[in-house]
């Protein structure tokens, strides 16, 4: 089932996606810089003050979604056009066309942030943790700021394991040697990207669990996030796993994001915490 299912896979161009990916989303970081820029020398708003610059950004979007513009820039830019704030927008947007028919209130109005939902849950309930963790550890002198950007932690916090899981492309690639466990099916037998993705978070999390001599009743956050439909796969993955979940959605700053609230948490509680 698997080779006729890798025979009949489409081949992607994968340099070409990434080439497009790059360009597009390069431009449109650069126009939200321009805009930045303007507000800045043209209409003097410090730039502390520039919340309104991201509202520019994603009303554009939105509109340009609305008039069927920015679907088209999506298929021929892909992740380029989803990792920037604009995709924020265009996810708000697409939910609310999709269930136009349904009404303003049950249609529109209940499924305008089903995609974008988990996003701003999860965001400002990590923005909250992380803030409470913070001010309790600097009024504690647990933690020391250097700076405004540099933390210094009393007890050191470390990382006892660690695990990877890949699939074909991986395992192809010349990294191979350094990951805990491979496969050669892309789908890994599943019958979608997201659940794949999601027996992908578990497979680590129990390679991790192992290496560290860890049975999961003795693990008490789950820190983990993801870019494919709004953490969908790690949502169920935390789910499988049965542990208490903290989803960081951050783009690429997701793995640094985890990391930072991670060494807080033991460092706060002042006992050890997996």
């Amino acid at each position: 089932m698997s080779f006729i299912r890798k025979e009949r896979e489409t081949k992607r161009p994968i340099v070409r996606n990434c080439v497009c990916a790059f360009l597009v989303g390069g431009i449109i970081c650069v126009i939200g810089q321009a805009i930045s820029y303007f507000y800045m020398y043209f209409l003097t708003l410090p730039s502390k003050r520039q919340a309104i610059r991201r509202w520019r950004r994603w009303s554009l979007s939105m509109i340009l979604t609305g008039l069927g513009v920015y679907d088209r820039i999506a298929q021929f830019a892909g992740a380029g056009s989803a990792v920037p704030v604009t995709g924020f927008g265009n996810a708000v947007i697409s939910a609310a066309i999709e269930h136009r028919t349904e009404g303003f209130v049950l249609g529109v109005g209940s499924n305008m942030f089903k995609l974008a939902g988990s996003v701003i849950l999860f965001g400002t309930f990590a923005a909250f943790v992380i803030a409470l963790v913070k001010t309790i550890a600097t009024q504690w002198g647990i933690v020391m700021l250097k700076g405004h950007r540099t933390w210094v932690f009393a007890n050191k916090p470390a990382i006892i394991a660690t695990a990877a899981v890949g699939g074909p492309f991986e395992a192809n690639g010349r990294l191979a040697e350094d990951f805990d466990l491979l496969h050669e099916d892309l789908w890994l037998g599943e019958e979608s990207y997201e659940k794949a993705h999601r027996v992908l978070m578990e497979e680590a999390a129990f390679q991790a669990m192992e290496k560290a001599g860890l049975e999961k009743e003795n693990v008490q956050f789950l820190i983990a996030g993801d870019l494919i439909n709004q953490m969908t796969p790690t949502s169920f993955a935390a789910r499988t796993l049965g542990m208490p979940y903290l989803g960081v959605f951050g783009a690429c700053s997701t793995s640094m994001e985890g990391l930072a609230l991670s060494a807080l948490l033991p460092t706060t509680a002042g006992q050890i915490i997996y």
